[in-house]
């Protein structure tokens, strides 16, 4: 009898230690994408005078509608290419108009959209990593058939869980791509954000990610951004930041070994932690200023997200420089071919 106990006792912490670890995983998930994020625009169009844009919203894999714009500068009805713009985690696209505004003053047509759970797309919450680059494969296909953007050359431009995604998307059709603080993988990515919020001991849950992600989406079609670079030929721009916090340098150190084309830049900067869009002065008065924003009261909250737009404006314009003349260098290049 003693001996049946033990071993029921044995089987029973055994089931503990591989359940328990993914009901947190699950409750981890459902915390970090169970709900939406980002709905304001923090940005006022009007604010960007030379910019305009049209409505071009379309349906993601889930066929939910996603909130999508062309933009383009006023008065321009011939640009040089289009730029498939994908935002980062819990961003929606108006967080990206000084870079939007940027390219198009640079003569190129910008598309990009509120990913699902964010901004003014449908969706209830984020679902998870793969979601963006979901969303950012069917704005693709939305460019592919529409008639007044696919005769232009198609290039991506992406920052984090965006820059995974358009790394994820090369193919014959892309012919540069710019990605900002990129990541390799989903499960890794996941283990990575758990180890930074709660210790090395969160590295056990890598085999919960993928179970995860396998029930939540399926068979997925985006794998490594290392093998997407070793299986691809096109020029690259990488751009990471040493001390980032967030998505681990490593990840750069990676993917810069198989960013090879003559055309490729990988640039490595520092003291911009994860926000590399942003010098370090800049975005320690935005995270002042998201810390008020927390804590405002009604009546208090537009002057302090009329304050965070200025100093939200004010994104490094030297590296979206460098991108466009990347991007320009590229075209050049195809017209040679």
């Amino acid at each position: 009898m003693l001996e049946g106990f033990i071993i029921g006792l044995a089987v029973f912490l055994v089931l503990c230690l591989l359940i328990l670890p993914f009901i947190i995983f699950i409750i981890f998930s459902k915390k970090n994408y169970g709900k939406k994020a980002d709905v304001d625009y923090i940005f006022n169009l009007k604010d960007f005078p030379d910019l305009d844009y049209v409505r071009a919203d379309f349906k993601n894999n889930l066929n939910l509608t996603i909130r999508a714009y062309k933009f383009f500068k006023k008065g321009v009805t011939d640009y040089k290419a289009v730029i498939l713009l994908v935002p980062g985690f819990k961003n929606n696209h108006n967080k990206y108009l000084p870079e939007i505004e940027y390219f198009t003053k640079r003569n190129y047509c910008v598309f990009s959209f509120d990913p699902c759970g964010t901004g003014k797309s449908q969706g209830d919450n984020l679902v998870g990593l793969y979601q963006i680059p979901y969303d950012a494969l069917y704005a693709k296909k939305a460019i592919q058939a529409d008639k007044s953007l696919n005769t232009k050359p198609l290039l991506l431009w992406g920052y984090s869980n965006g820059a995974y995604a358009v790394l994820s998307l090369i193919d014959q059709e892309v012919k540069a791509v710019a990605a900002l603080s990129a990541f390799d993988n989903v499960n890794q990515m996941t283990v990575d954000y758990g180890v930074m919020a709660f210790g090395k001991k969160a590295k056990v849950i890598y085999p919960y990610s993928v179970v995860y992600n396998k029930c939540k989406f399926g068979k997925a079609p985006f794998g490594s951004s290392v093998k997407s670079l070793k299986n691809s030929n096109i020029p690259v721009f990488l751009a990471h930041s040493i001390d980032d916090e967030v998505v681990p340098y490593r990840n750069f150190e990676k993917l810069k070994q198989y960013n090879i084309h003559p055309l490729s830049i990988n640039l490595s900067l520092e003291g911009r932690n994860h926000w590399i869009r942003y010098d370090n002065r800049i975005q320690r008065l935005r995270d002042k200023l998201e810390l008020r924003l927390e804590k405002a009261k009604d009546n208090e909250r537009k002057k302090i997200i009329n304050c965070y737009a200025a100093v939200s404006k004010k994104i490094d314009y030297s590296l979206v420089n460098q991108v466009a003349d990347f991007y320009d260098k590229v075209l050049e290049k195809l017209k040679d071919l």
